[in-house]
């Protein structure tokens, strides 16, 4: 299914119990400005929906029961102005929503984000003069209005505690591999742990494991 009408301007399928979308059911609405898809029943939206809609300004997904947005939906929704996401079950929001777009008006309501991945957002619209944005989000279990949530009280991921392995031989030169991972708090409520892990190679003989001279590397 796809709605095969170039000159289409504005589209309203709202309350018809949609369940899914179809990747190309936009494809040949190039001159799309207006976009209603609310109080449906949509969880998710394919990537690419949007991607010919490059003049699409106004986009209505409320009251829907959206989880997730995919990073790079709206990569090329450039003129995007007025989008309207209440009443969902939202966690984040997409980079390319803000980064890429030119947003007024963002209705953020009634979605369960988490304060702490929504920290490039607020970043981002500390620095917006145009930008009206309603929402509130949770930390340490606390529903807040997103305008009052500082971002220095989220953990930044750090890196754990060198671990040393055995020595590789018994004697002679041998190669000690210390290792530690990004993961130092483990997240919590939600949080993403940042997945990385390094490696410290030493290089050095077996009754000089104490010794800090040596070969090093780190990967």
């Amino acid at each position: 299914m796809c709605f095969e009408l170039m000159n289409l301007v504005e589209l309203y399928i709202g309350s018809n119990n949609i369940v899914n979308l179809p990747k190309d059911l936009l494809f040949s609405n190039t001159n799309l400005e207006t976009l209603y898809l609310g109080s449906n029943k949509l969880v998710s939206l394919p990537e690419g929906l949007f991607s010919n809609n490059r003049k699409l300004q106004i986009l209505g997904l409320e009251n829907n029961m959206l989880v997730s947005l995919a990073e790079g939906l709206f990569t090329f929704n450039k003129d995007l102005r007025f989008v309207y996401l209440e009443s969902n079950n939202l966690k984040r929001l997409p980079k390319d929503l803000y980064l890429n777009t030119n947003l007024i008006t963002l209705d953020m309501n009634r979605n369960q984000f988490i304060c702490c991945l929504m920290i490039d957002f607020k970043d981002w619209a500390s620095n917006q003069t145009q930008l009206t944005y309603e929402g509130t989000c949770t930390v340490l279990n606390t529903t807040i209005d997103i305008h009052s949530f500082n971002t220095t009280t989220c953990i930044i991921p750090g890196w754990s505690p060198w671990i040393k392995s055995s020595c590789s031989t018994t004697c002679g030169d041998g190669v000690i591999i210390s290792t530690r991972t990004c993961d130092n708090p483990p997240p919590s409520d939600d949080g993403l742990k940042c997945e990385n892990v390094q490696h410290h190679a030493i290089v050095q003989r077996k009754d000089q494991l104490d010794n800090k001279s040596g070969k090093n590397s780190i990967n």
